[in-house]
């Protein structure tokens, strides 16, 4: 899926510098993603994604996550 095609209705948006702790979350409705620096390992349904500048990721809220 492209970014292009997501066309999102964003009701809250923020900008911050994230330190994550190492548990479980469950997000209640659709996320997006962006790391603007850095990097973040994004661990879903088994399998884990590096994500690194400029990388966005979409997710579907009910879908257990964690970042680190």
């Amino acid at each position: 899926m492209l970014f292009k095609e997501l066309n999102p209705y964003v009701r809250f948006a923020r900008r911050k510098e994230f330190r994550f702790e190492p548990v479980v979350s469950v997000a209640r409705d659709h996320r997006i993603f962006i790391v603007e620096k850095g990097f973040a390992d994004f661990f879903v349904d088994g399998q884990s994604f590096r994500l690194e500048r400029d990388d966005v990721i979409f997710w579907p809220g009910g879908l257990q996550y964690r970042v680190e």
